[in-house]
């Protein structure tokens, strides 16, 4: 048996641990990034393009994800989808 009490032994314990490091890296990033609406990967805002979806503003890492999802199949003109 050991002749400190429970509150010495959680003590020395608690000087021991090291803190640990944060999940997130740098919280000001997350704010930073957005994934893109086409291929789900996360990329830097100011490197993407906005993109008017359904009434809303949606994020596209590139201008080839964009038009893969804003352009109509076959290459028809717009002003026929809307006739």
């Amino acid at each position: 048996m050991t002749t400190k009490s429970i509150r010495e032994r959680i003590q020395e314990e608690e000087d021991l641990e090291t803190p640990k490091k944060s999940i997130v890296a740098e919280p000001t990033n997350l704010k930073n990034t957005r994934s893109c609406y086409f291929c789900s990967t996360h990329h830097l805002l100011a490197k993407g393009v906005i993109g008017r979806l359904l009434g809303r503003n949606e994020f596209f890492c590139s201008l080839a994800c964009k038009d893969k999802v804003l352009s109509p199949a076959g290459g028809a003109s717009r002003a026929r989808l809307f006739r």
